[in-house]
């Protein structure tokens, strides 16, 4: 969470920190602020709100050294006191991440005179490194000791007042970039900032202080040991940044999922070849992930079990470290990450290397610390997903889990009919789902005008259920729930009032006549019963106007029409509803802490 934004050399500083932060927001937009040196001092603008309230897109500054933040709150309420950045004495900084022992370290500074302004860790940091700084009048060494009696993972970018041409940084596990150009640097939370093109970056490792000065960068280690590091080579597009055509970048990025869909079964098995040799003789998977991921896994794991006839389960990755389970060695690990930078997730990955386990990482951002801590890494590559709400990801992570089924298959000749049913259809499958939009409408209507609603599926459909009832609560902050449809008679039916909405989701024909019989059940406690199927799969106890008919294609491809239109539903019900479908409340894209 929080995003970090620093530019050190010539150029125009300032409006290269606040377009960064604009596209760093779905990291999280409680607050925002900025710091520069000018005439031996520091500038500080900060305040609670988005980042365009609180800066103006033209101020002029004047300095070629700016560091930005835009914050999640973690300690203290989203105010002008706990925003970023933080000043004690001759040190100003922003901070991304947790320092877990802040409470014994401010204890132990406020016994030494230091008084504190805010609620949050980050001012704590900062006094920390200003008292060793004053101390030992050299910024490497104060970090150094500094960093080494912090504890939990965290990302900083300091300026100190005599050094007003750099800027510092240290890192613990939370991400953090550095990206040069010509005459100046930028440093960042990930590579979604940069508005130019660049073939190169440099990634800190965790353990690791770095300094830009006026467009060159060092490194060094918390023993302020100077280390020589490598840049990343790669080739990355600066203005990817654009919804034009579209009300939100949520709206895009729904409808980029066909395209997305169609590329990802079409590759080759190239990329999926060295799985090969790590699932020689498996004899379960273990899929783990947090949240739209862990829903992607659900969604996945039944079909994996079908096609590839190995046993699939699937693990929150915030509870996984926890328990006494540890996968056997004749077990596959597979952590499932958009970002690749979920702190549990990233724990749990952790956690199963310690007891000597291979892991797989499912990822959509290269470079990102799954990416480069996984045994190996299979890359969605859906493209930059900006809308805090995930969409084009999570169907990009079903697919890929599903290619990976078919690739590891003990049965040759089902995946290939499976696949090649998948190249021919999905794209436009998915295209024509998305444009029933009347019926979609109407769904969206109802939910809007309700505060209660519930999604019920079974096997995948009650992956899929879990996954769009989700999507309604993060956008719209609607109540939903979603259950196994046998479940409901087990005690949720008591909540089922007149008029209270329910979306059955059926794309498996085999399980059609049983979901049924539940919807009857809704409708004879008054429930208002909605149902997503392919014609011929559709209940006629569900009046007409509440049906969303999906293309008539086979499983699989009904789950990829199915996801589309939950998502279109969420979408048009939070747009009814006057939400900011991009950046919803409380919430951030890439969540860093545990």
């Amino acid at each position: 969470m929080c995003g970090i934004v620093g530019y050190s050399g010539k150029g125009d500083a300032y409006l290269s920190v606040y377009k960064g932060l604009c596209r760093l927001e779905y990291r999280g937009y409680d607050s925002a602020g900025i710091a520069y040196p000018e005439k031996g001092d520091f500038v500080i603008i900060k305040d609670k709100g988005r980042v365009s309230s609180v800066l103006d897109r033209d101020f002029k500054c004047g300095s070629g050294t700016v560091i930005g933040h835009t914050r999640w709150a973690t300690h203290g309420t989203p105010s002008a006191e706990n925003a970023h950045p933080h000043r004690v004495g001759s040190v100003c900084i922003v901070h991304n991440g947790i320092i877990e022992n802040y409470a014994s370290l401010r204890e132990m500074l406020t016994e030494k005179g230091y008084t504190f302004l805010s609620q949050t860790d980050t001012e704590v940091a900062c006094a920390l490194i200003s008292m060793y700084y004053d101390l030992l009048h050299d910024p490497i060494k104060a970090l150094a000791v500094a960093a080494r009696l912090f504890t939990g993972s965290f990302a900083l970018c300091i300026i100190f007042k005599e050094y007003p041409e750099r800027i510092y940084a240290l890192r613990k596990e939370s991400p953090l970039l550095i990206v040069p150009s010509d005459g100046f640097t930028v440093i960042c939370s990930d590579l979604t900032v940069p508005d130019f093109d660049f073939d190169s970056y440099y990634i800190p490792e965790s353990g690791e202080i770095a300094v830009l000065d006026n467009g060159k960068t060092e490194f060094y280690d918390f023993s302020g040991k100077n280390i020589e590091k490598m840049a990343v080579s790669g080739s990355f597009k600066g203005d990817v940044h654009v919804s034009a055509g579209y009300g939100s970048y949520m709206e895009k990025e729904i409808y980029q999922q066909p395209q997305v869909l169609y590329k990802l079964f079409s590759e080759s098995e190239e990329k999926y070849e060295k799985i090969k040799k790590l699932f020689y003789n498996v004899n379960a998977v273990h899929m783990i992930a947090c949240g739209t991921a862990y829903h992607a896994a659900l969604t996945a794991s039944g079909f994996f079990e079908r096609v590839s006839g190995i046993p699939a389960y699937c693990h929150l990755a915030s509870e996984f470290r926890y328990g006494e389970f540890i996968p056997d060695d004749n077990g596959m690990n597979i952590v499932i990450s958009q970002s690749g930078e979920t702190a549990d997730t990233i724990a749990a990955m952790r956690y199963l290397q310690k007891n000597g386990r291979k892991v797989i990482g499912v990822v959509n951002v290269p470079s990102s610390t799954v990416d480069r801590e996984a045994d190996l890494t299979l890359l969605t590559e859906a493209g930059p997903e900006f809308a805090v709400a995930s969409t084009k990801a999570f169907t990009a992570q079903v697919a890929l889990l599903m290619r990976v089924a078919f690739f590891i298959s003990r049965d040759s000749k089902k995946p290939g009919q499976y696949l090649s049913t998948l190249v021919k259809t999905v794209k436009d499958a998915v295209f024509n789902a998305l444009e029933n939009s009347e019926y979609i409408y109407n769904v969206a209507s109802v939910m809007s005008r309700n505060s209660d609603s519930f999604y019920i599926g079974r096997r995948t459909d009650y992956a899929l259920a879990c996954e769009g009832s989700l999507k309604l609560k993060e956008i719209t902050y609607i109540h939903s729930e979603a259950l196994a449809a046998g479940e409901l008679k087990h005690g949720t039916l008591s909540l089922i009032n007149d008029g209270t909405p329910v979306i059955a989701i059926i794309t498996e024909e085999t399980v059609k006549d049983k979901t049924a019989s539940n919807l009857e059940e809704v409708m004879a406690r008054g429930g208002e019963v909605f149902c997503i199927a392919r014609e011929k799969d559709m209940p006629d106890c569900v009046k007409p106007g509440n049906r969303v008919i999906l293309p008539d294609i086979p499983f699989p491809t009904t789950v990829f029409t199915a996801s589309a239109v939950l998502q279109l539903i969420a979408l048009k019900s939070a747009v009814l509803l006057g939400r900011d479908v991009d950046k919803p409340r409380n919430l951030a894209k890439s969540v860093t802490v545990e």
